[in-house]
């Protein structure tokens, strides 16, 4: 396979994990947008949110995504739980052939990720409030995407399974 693959959902779906085992398996590189950004900007994403809000963060988001787009070669692309906010990479993002969308219950998410010092989001004194709320703005978002899998009750390797499966029909 020489194309890229985007894994995008909610935070906490799995898309790190099974971003790097589908890598792995592919035999292509694994790139977190996330970690690419802290790469770039040179600080953690709670920082750059202290000093710049969401907005300056989601500025960076779409950069970190044309770059891996317009980036030649096969890889797996983790992407950020809100990278479907911005329009403008929804429309990157259906443009690209291989988008799989992973999906949880909210309180499979919240069990992952509720305590995680590294989600400013959810830095509230209700973090499953907050989660419920980010999540009922997103859902939409997210189910513009076609290929939905769920990962509750799946091991990494079946998501991973799965997607390959789906790879090997296109």
């Amino acid at each position: 396979m020489n194309e890229i693959v985007f894994l995008i959902g909610f935070m906490g779906t799995g898309k790190s994990t099974v971003g790097q085992e589908l890598a792995d398996r592919l035999d292509c590189p694994f790139l977190d947008l996330d970690q690419e950004i802290e790469k770039s900007a040179g600080k953690t994403i709670p920082d750059i949110f202290a000093a710049e809000g969401e907005d300056g963060f989601r500025i960076r988001e779409t950069l970190a995504l044309q770059t891996q787009v317009h980036r030649p070669g096969a890889k797996v692309v983790s992407c950020g739980g809100g990278v479907v906010l911005r329009e403008e990479n929804r429309e990157i993002l259906h443009q690209q052939p291989h988008v799989f969308c992973l999906r949880a219950k909210p309180e499979t998410l919240l069990a992952r990720i509720g305590n995680d010092p590294n989600r400013p989001l959810l830095q509230t004194d209700d973090p499953a409030e907050k989660l419920q709320t980010l999540l009922g703005d997103r859902a939409p978002l997210y189910a513009e995407f076609a290929r939905q899998i769920d990962t509750d009750d799946f091991r990494s390797s079946e998501v991973v399974d799965h997607i390959l499966s789906e790879l090997r029909k296109t």
